[in-house]
Order: C-alpha cells, then sequence, then structure tokens
C-alpha cells in the first residue's frame, strides 16, 4: 500500500578502521572522477576550438588564395599552442 514503511534489515557494525578505509576510497574515487571529468571537458573544448580554426583557414583561404600559406601557418601554430596547452593541463592534475 501507497504510504508503508518497509522494514529494511540493519547492517552489521563495521570497524571504525574499516569504515574509514571505505570513506578513504569513496574520496579518491571522487577525486579521481573529478580529474577525468575536467581533462574530458577540455579536451572537448579544445577539439572545438581547433574545428572552428580549421574551418576558418578554409574560409580565409577560399577568399585569399595569396596567402594560403601564411593563413595554414598561423592555424597550424594556434592548434600547436592548444595541443600544448592541454598537455600541460593534464599533466598538472596528474
Amino acid at each position: 500500500m501507497s504510504g508503508e514503511l518497509i522494514r529494511r534489515q540493519a547492517s552489521k557494525p563495521m570497524p571504525a578502521r574499516t569504515q574509514r578505509v571505505i570513506n578513504n576510497v569513496s574520496n579518491e574515487t571522487y577525486v579521481e572522477r573529478a580529474v577525468i571529468h575536467a581533462k574530458a571537458v577540455v579536451a572537448e573544448q579544445a577539439l572545438n576550438e581547433v574545428a572552428y580554426l580549421t574551418a576558418l583557414k578554409n574560409q580565409l583561404e577560399t577568399a585569399h588564395p595569396d596567402a594560403s600559406e601564411s593563413i595554414a601557418f598561423i592555424v597550424a601554430t594556434a592548434v600547436q599552442g592548444i595541443a600544448q596547452s592541454v598537455g600541460n593541463f593534464a599533466r598538472g592534475l596528474d
């Protein structure tokens, strides 16, 4: 019936040391999940930025074919900088 209370079985007593170990593992797992999430978000943003720069490069090369080498160099340098920044970020979290 609705509103009924369901009796739960009580858990057995646990030593305090075991509880501390479980809490520490839980906290470490939470931190690791946060680090993984941060790396994934930064990587996704970097990929979006690289995709944008590539599209912009293609557009500019079409509009200014005489400057295509310079445009390609500038975009390649920017992409390399983004890659280095993402790598530095990831290493900083490890």
